[in-house]
């Protein structure tokens, strides 16, 4: 469960009752939306007694299942994270790659800024370099 931090302390708010990966997300996606919601609403139960009670509404996604993303994050193997993955994160001359899925945070907003801060740094070294050689 997570516990965001919008309209903390107020009278309603918002629970994410789960979140999920890999092979059990794919069958936890292939159930309609009101199968998926009873089971974040069961599981919640077991941490929060009151919550099939006070609950509203719901909202759920299953990422795999939407047709222009066919998923929610990148995954590497072992081998495309020695190969393409080590190939793609040194960049090719003015050429990088940023995101979460260039990270080890896959699916993970500080993975997406971690990456972005690590392409700043690698144009700002090679900056001064290029700008002796073209002037």
């Amino acid at each position: 469960m997570i516990y965001p931090s919008s309209a903390y302390l107020s009278n309603k708010g918002m629970l994410v009752g789960y979140y999920q990966i890999g092979a059990e997300a794919g069958v936890t996606g292939a159930k309609p939306h009101t199968e998926r919601e009873k089971l974040a609403l069961t599981q919640g139960a077991v941490i929060h007694p009151q919550y099939p009670q006070e609950f509203e509404t719901s909202f759920s996604v299953s990422w795999h299942r939407v047709p222009w993303t066919r998923g929610g994050w990148a995954s590497w193997s072992a081998d495309g994270r020695k190969t393409t993955y080590a190939a793609m994160i040194k960049g090719d001359r003015r050429l990088y790659f940023a995101g979460d899925h260039m990270t080890y945070l896959i699916g993970w907003m500080n993975g997406a800024l971690e990456s972005g801060r690590s392409v700043a740094s690698a144009i700002h070294a090679r900056a001064p370099q290029e700008i002796r050689t073209t002037a």
